[in-house]
């Protein structure tokens, strides 16, 4: 959830440009031991000049520090400028540092200063160092707060945008997480039902079709398809149990030759080779579970004779399982089965492993390699 900060309470821009105008233009107009009505018009215009270029300061900074220094010059070569001349100087060198980078201000300061500098110097009198200091001081005391006050204002930019840019990777995180769940959950249910439900529906095609000339084998489907019924139930109901207390409870396998015997009872005929020593525990082991079982059910519910072959060979740095079973050529892993077949694969990668389907002159192979990493204890 986002939490939206309280809203600050900013000054308005007009606001600001008013106060500046008032500042300068009374700083123009003070003139101390001589008499306003004594000055002449062109001093006038001079004097309240900044004033009108402050309203640019903004959009212009420069053209208004030039105007502002320009006006200081002429003031100072005709005897009128007062120690208040330099602060529309000092509001453009603030509106140029605000607006550049340090490099821009810093210069833009020293030439200001020394270009204001020079007429002072020639005028000379009792407190010409004391202006020159007073004129030093100002600009660089307003070049610094402007510089100041554009370090915190990228500061604060650059703060906003990563807290922005983290908030966008937090949700778009959540988003990939809940897609992670659903397809997790997708394929867990697709295990835990997928083929039992193809037993299910086999067996009660035979029990309908032996009901009335064969009852001893209708019976004998009715039984099968109670068995899977219930033990669809009971991987369904460990799936919830899993979902809800957050873990995953996937066979391994040391269960596949139970697997491979519920295939058997169901009708699949199951031929089983094994070479190596299968690993009691191992992080790949849900996922050979679920190669055998998805092939196995792919075989009894689409394989043509009803057989299938299982090669399981276990060394110490893989599990290769291959499995296969007679099949039609249009039985492509494109039909029906692609579902499953693709969270087969899904499953594989996931642990580091590869997964290879083919159909090849009326044979469906699975092949898996599958990393043999074994689980801390």
């Amino acid at each position: 959830m986002t939490v939206t900060p309280p809203p600050r309470l900013h000054t308005p821009a007009w606001v600001m440009d008013v106060v500046v105008v008032l500042v300068v233009a009374l700083a123009g107009m003070v003139r101390p031991g001589t008499e306003v009505s004594e000055r002449a018009p062109w001093e006038w215009i001079v004097a309240l000049l900044p004033a009108l270029f402050m309203l640019a300061r903004r959009r212009a900074p420069l053209v208004v520090l030039g105007v502002s220094a320009a006006c200081y010059v002429l003031l100072v070569g005709t005897s009128t400028a007062t120690l208040l001349a330099p602060i529309p100087t000092g509001f453009a060198i603030y509106a140029v540092a605000v607006a550049n980078e340090r490099r821009m201000t810093v210069l833009a300061t020293a030439v200001t200063t020394g270009v204001m500098i020079v007429p002072v110097s020639f005028v000379g009198g009792v407190y010409v160092w004391f202006a020159i200091f007073q004129l030093a001081a100002t600009l660089a005391f307003a070049a610094a707060l402007g510089s100041a006050v554009r370090t915190r204002r990228v500061f604060v930019e650059a703060v906003t945008a990563r807290a922005e840019r983290a908030e966008r990777t937090r949700e778009a995180e959540a988003s990939r997480r809940v897609a992670e769940d659903r397809l997790r959950v997708a394929r867990d249910l697709h295990d835990a039902v997928a083929h039992q439900i193809a037993v299910i529906s086999l067996n009660a095609g035979v029990a309908t079709s032996a009901l009335d000339s064969r009852p001893q084998l209708a019976r004998e489907a009715l039984v099968t398809i109670r068995s899977a019924s219930r033990q669809v139930l009971s991987e369904i109901g460990e799936l919830l149990t899993s979902l809800r207390e957050g873990e995953s409870i996937r066979p391994g396998v040391d269960e596949i030759p139970a697997l491979i015997e519920r295939f058997r009872a169901a009708g699949l005929t199951v031929r089983v080779r094994s070479v190596g020593v299968p690993p009691s525990q191992a992080a790949a082991g849900p996922v050979a579970y679920t190669v055998v079982q998805e092939a196995l059910t792919n075989a009894h519910k689409h394989g043509t004779s009803g057989q299938a072959d299982v090669a399981l060979h276990f060394t110490d740095r893989e599990i290769d399982i291959v499995v296969t079973n007679p099949a039609h050529e249009h039985s492509s892993p494109d039909g029906s089965i692609a579902l499953g077949l693709v969270g087969m694969r899904e499953r594989v990668e996931q642990v580091g492993g590869t997964l290879e389907v083919s159909l090849r002159d009326q044979l469906f192979r699975v092949h898996a390699r599958l990393p043999r990493e074994e689980e801390p204890s």
